[in-house]
């Protein structure tokens, strides 16, 4: 695609990766079709301890902290360092800040619109699995184990052809982050519905409650921390998504992500460190609310 300016020898690949995509999430599904797993209680059942002693416990710290200061310790203290150098300050502006705002608009946009458009998606499937609404769901699926470019690239000949005056815009940015991370937000949203069983929703109809009335009081109370988790989910994705935003971005539009990738690329590593650690400092609160116990025993 950017080698030879070849858009049709691109498609042609990338549908080859659409249909081996396609054929291995069908055969997922057809392997657990029967699966049911219904809630039948609403408290939060708290993991049992198991009690070590003082050698076994001194072994486990050691093991784990030397994965935590491996995979998070050594390369945030190294983005600190940076962040604080003085070539690091002086790009502390509003310019840099307005990458923070397209940062955090576009992530929370894209997150709200593919909650939306997924839990239609959960909740025909588990309640109808029809194989319309199985075969939509599954083709939702296909969009997280496609790269970047290649949903960028049937986003790009999707508004060319279809909407040509949306192109260079952000719009088209957020339909291509809702179709490569909309699995993110599938994998809590469908084990939520599928944890409640329909005779609650079938008790609520009968004691009189409307659809919309059983939605509102039944069925979205119960899915709410699966709700929760997908829109972190799909946050938390969209903030660090580089390759689609390279190809779609309107012109001067920047966020950190980009930022990180351009000043990288120039080796100017105390220039990304502070966009780099922004997104990790972004992070951290979401991990700790998806890590909390006392968030789900509410």
């Amino acid at each position: 695609m950017t080698g030879r300016s070849d858009n049709q020898a691109a498609s042609i690949l990338s549908i080859l990766l659409v249909v081996l995509a396609l054929v291995f999430l069908l055969a997922e599904r057809w392997f657990r079709h029967k699966s049911r797993f219904y809630q039948t209680t609403g408290r939060y059942r708290a993991p049992q301890r198991i009690q070590c002693g003082w050698l076994k416990t001194a072994a486990f710290t050691v093991y784990l902290a030397t994965i935590v200061g491996a995979a998070f310790g050594i390369p945030a203290y190294l983005l600190i360092q940076w962040s604080l150098s003085p070539e690091a300050q002086a790009i502390l502006d509003a310019r840099f800040f307005n990458f923070v705002w397209n940062s955090a608009v576009l992530s929370a946009l894209a997150a709200t619109a593919g909650v939306l458009v997924g839990l239609p998606l959960a909740y025909l499937a588990s309640r109808k699995p029809t194989w319309l609404n199985v075969g939509c769901l599954q083709a939702a699926y296909a969009g997280y184990v496609l790269p970047g470019p290649v949903a960028a690239l049937a986003v790009l000949v999707l508004f060319l052809k279809l909407m040509p005056f949306f192109y260079g815009t952000a719009i088209v940015l957020i339909v291509a982050y809702v179709l490569h991370f909309l699995p993110a937000g599938l994998q809590s949203l469908e084990p939520a519905l599928q944890q409640i069983t329909p005779n609650l929703e079938e008790v609520a109809r009968t004691l009189g409650l409307g659809i919309q009335e059983t939605w509102r009081r039944v069925t979205l109370p119960l899915i709410r921390n699966g709700f929760i988790v997908a829109w972190v989910l799909m946050f938390l994705q969209t903030m660090k998504e580089l390759p689609a935003t390279l190809l779609l971005r309107p012109v001067g539009f920047d966020t950190l992500a980009i930022r990180v990738w351009l000043e990288a690329s120039e080796e100017y590593y105390q220039l990304a460190a502070p966009s780099a650690l922004l997104i990790v400092l972004v992070g951290l609160p979401a991990l700790v609310l998806l890590l909390s116990r006392d968030w789900r025993a509410a």
